[in-house]
């Protein structure tokens, strides 16, 4: 698919990294070439952009996620100041991952909401619309003001996994509930859900309760819609064994693990198969073919007439 010559498209943070391969795919799919931009941080830890000479009047951003996240959104929102200064009249962020978006709730007084905030100084920028995927909260989806285009990747990967009848889908927790009942109802399989709790704000959690159907002998499939230490898998998949279970096959949007953590997950834990999306930042180590990495841009080509009209589904 190409859209022609009448878009410049970015990618925060413009550091050229590799494992960007989303923003890669979607250059690629959409025959938008990558446009660089400048980007100086000085000793005083301010930082700069700045743009070539020739830019289109329509432009669309990438966010990238990042570990240096405060980073990554300065830059987005000088970049877009700069891009509406420099006469683009139509500004589009594709967030493949919301900062913050695991601040979502005032779990006890004097929290705040790390999303809404994040969301409010977006909103502030030139910026016209947004592109989101699978969030972590979909109540934030109600935090955006201007245009949203909503892209889940549920039914993706749903597709790309083999049904192994009988097969039961698995919720860690309560948070992924909804999620799940959507994979279990295309799948037309069994739900169930594990019980976690969240003893304090480190991010460590407690599995205090197992799955209430029968796995004996058979199949679980574990969605998670993020991972990053393992330990929630971990502790589901120790607990889904000792149920029973016969299988694990291990699905996430986002895995920002690194390779020692799926090394673990695949050859110790004994789960079958990790399979994921190149919204984030991830290795491609294969483990003979038993992690997967599926293309999300494909879903942002199909939804592009849509975006592109300036159109959005809320």
């Amino acid at each position: 698919m190409s859209t022609g010559d009448d878009y410049s498209l970015f990618v925060v943070p413009g550091t050229g990294d590799p494992s960007q391969t989303f923003a890669s795919s979607l250059s690629d799919k959409l025959g938008l070439p990558v446009t660089d931009h400048g980007r100086t941080v000085f000793k005083s830890g301010e930082m700069i952009v700045s743009l070539p000479a020739e830019v289109s009047e329509t432009a669309v951003i990438v966010l990238a996620p990042s570990f240096r996240p405060s980073d990554a959104i300065l830059e987005l929102l000088l970049l877009a100041d700069a891009l509406r200064r420099h006469g683009v009249r139509s500004l589009t962020c594709v967030l493949q991952y919301v900062p913050y978006s695991r601040s979502n709730r005032l779990n006890r007084p004097g929290l705040p909401l790390g999303s809404k905030v994040v969301i409010s100084m977006l909103e502030q920028s030139p910026i016209d619309r947004f592109v989101v995927f699978d969030l972590h909260a979909r109540e934030t989806l109600g935090y955006f003001s201007k245009p949203v285009t909503w892209i889940p990747t549920l039914q993706l990967m749903s597709d790309a996994i083999p049904l192994h009848s009988p097969e039961v889908v698995v919720s860690p927790d309560r948070g992924r509930y909804d999620d799940c009942m959507q994979i279990s109802t295309m799948r037309s399989c069994t739900l169930d859900m594990l019980m976690k709790v969240r003893r304090d704000d480190s991010g460590s959690s407690e599995l205090v309760a197992g799955a209430r159907t029968d796995l004996n002998g058979r199949s679980v499939l574990l969605f998670d819609d993020e991972i990053w230490s393992g330990v929630t898998a971990a502790h589901a998949t120790e607990s889904l064994f000792a149920a029973g279970a016969a299988r694990i096959d291990y699905l996430t949007v986002y895995d920002f693990t690194t390779p020692d953590i799926r090394k673990n997950m695949l050859e110790n834990l004994g789960i079958s198969s990790f399979t994921t999306t190149n919204l984030a930042h991830h290795g491609n180590d294969p483990f003979d073919g038993r992690y997967r990495i599926l293309d999300a841009a494909d879903l942002v080509v199909r939804a592009w007439p849509r975006i592109a009209g300036g159109s959005a589904r809320r």
